[in-house]
């Protein structure tokens, strides 16, 4: 099964990560051999993926200054998310977008620091890649970070990161009738999005609210979000609506 899945992918010293699908069909007990045998046959320090714009997705974000003030450490802003596209390094200069805003919107400044240390579990890595939950520490000031202040938020190289929406427009497939959660199971009708209605929209487990400013035809919707936010429009999102509050 090694062999043919060699000749299949055509094998050469230049690949660096292998994708395996059990759908091919290869038999199903030599599995964790095939995963074995190309993780430690071709696992390398310094990956380097081409033609890919790495980003990494904040899903939380907190200070641990506060906690651990008698022990006389200072440690920079902490967030924990995911990757989402390439591999994000240690010790690397990244960009946050859209970083800070203004009270009124108008002034969005990308925020620039380091990467000090990377952790998944309890282990400190050299890089993370798209897989589970990593969390990292950062060169700047906690005050940034405190109380979730940038979940929501992407991070990567500026030059990889999506650009900052203030506005969308989307075409979405609205469900036709939903079944209120009551004794009598009433059956409700959905109305079309109205004008100045409330929506959240969800892109990559992030939740981005705003306000419906212009309806077009075939089912196309203009919404002003509430704030600026950086996000990958080539991703699906998934529409919600209060229905009878």
């Amino acid at each position: 099964n090694l062999q043919k899945l060699k000749n299949m992918i055509k094998l050469n010293c230049k690949v660096k990560f292998l994708i395996i699908n059990p759908i091919f069909g290869f038999n199903m007990n030599n599995f964790n051999n095939i995963i074995n045998y190309y993780s430690k046959s071709y696992w390398m320090e310094n990956p380097k993926i081409t033609n890919i714009k790495p980003y990494f997705t904040i899903i939380r974000s907190y200070d641990l200054t506060s906690k651990y003030t008698n022990l006389n450490t200072i440690y920079g802003g902490i967030v924990g998310g995911y990757v989402k596209n390439g591999f994000i390094s240690n010790l690397t200069n990244i960009h946050i977008r859209p970083g800070y805003i203004s009270n009124d919107s108008n002034k969005i400044i990308p925020i620039k620091c380091n990467i000090n240390n990377i952790r998944s579990h309890n282990s400190s890595i050299d890089y993370c890649l798209p897989k589970g939950i990593n969390g990292l520490e950062w060169s700047i000031d906690p005050y940034f970070t405190q109380n979730n202040k940038l979940r929501g938020q992407i991070l990567g190289p500026i030059e990889t990161l999506p650009p900052v929406y203030t506005k969308l427009g989307f075409k979405f497939n609205g469900l036709k009738k939903i079944f209120i959660n009551s004794v009598n199971q009433k059956e409700v009708v959905m109305k079309p999005l109205a004008l100045n209605e409330n929506i959240i929209l969800s892109i990559n487990s992030i939740f981005i609210s705003g306000n419906v400013i212009q309806i077009g035809c075939n089912d196309f919707f203009l919404i002003k979000l509430d704030s600026p936010k950086c996000f990958d429009i080539s991703n699906n999102a998934v529409v919600f609506r209060k229905i009878n509050h």
